[in-house]
């Protein structure tokens, strides 16, 4: 474990909210969540170092939920991968995608039946033939100018030791792309 300072504002000042313990189970820690004082982020306070984090994303973390909670969250889940997806057709109707920490690919999945083109970034042990999945980290000059149309992030911030510095890349990405209109 590590004590951080403030995710977005490098901030050591913070307040704990609560104390958490992992929901799947997977160690018996605890964890206290704090809230930044200064600019409201936040954060697990101290949280796993880098080289602990992968043992937190296991198999079942991205295979199918076969619990009674899985079976009526499910529907649910489809239904909101559905509304991204025709929000996003609403602009484009076809492209080239990248999606950063693609969890189980539903939404991945549910492009590619829309004839996008889908690329993955994943850390973690996610695989599927499918999909075009690059594992580890998005970092300066992974892809060629102008590769994509859209990039997502659903539900991945948290996940992210450094979200700014990742947050940075992607506009890095967004500016080389513009670069070229």
């Amino acid at each position: 474990m590590e004590k951080i300072s403030c995710l977005l504002c490098n901030s050591e000042e913070n307040s704990p909210l609560f104390v958490a313990r992992d929901p799947d189970h997977i160690t018996r820690d605890y964890y206290q969540v704090v809230k930044c004082k200064f600019c409201g982020c936040i954060y697990t306070n101290p949280r796993p170092i880098r080289e602990e984090i992968s043992r937190f994303y296991y198999e079942r973390y991205y295979g199918q939920m076969a619990t009674y909670s899985g079976l009526f969250f499910e529907p649910l889940n489809l239904f909101f991968i559905n509304r991204r997806v025709k929000r996003i057709e609403r602009f484009k109707d076809r492209g080239r995608v990248l999606d950063i920490g693609c969890g189980q690919g539903r939404f991945l999945r549910a492009l590619m039946r829309r004839n996008f083109e889908v690329f993955v970034i994943e850390p973690y042990g996610f695989e599927d033939k499918r999909l075009n999945i690059l594992k580890g980290e998005l970092r300066e000059g992974l892809f060629e100018d102008s590769s994509f149309d859209l990039i997502t992030l659903w539900h991945v911030l948290e996940h992210i030791h450094d979200p700014l510095k990742t947050l940075f890349v992607i506009i890095i990405i967004i500016i080389i792309i513009l670069g070229n209109y």
